[in-house]
């Protein structure tokens, strides 16, 4: 299972995560970050 390809979405989904979570990071300190607030800014909620 480690040998396939993720699917296309999933590594999209990934990306916005991180994204969101990178701009959340220049707003507020890390301890303070809810993931729902991470799902929300990526729209993954």
């Amino acid at each position: 299972m480690l040998n396939q390809r993720e699917h296309p979405l999933v590594i999209q989904s990934k990306n916005w995560f991180i994204e969101a979570l990178l701009s959340l990071l220049q707003e507020k300190p890390f301890k303070e970050i809810k993931i729902k607030e991470i799902a929300e800014k990526a729209q993954l909620d």
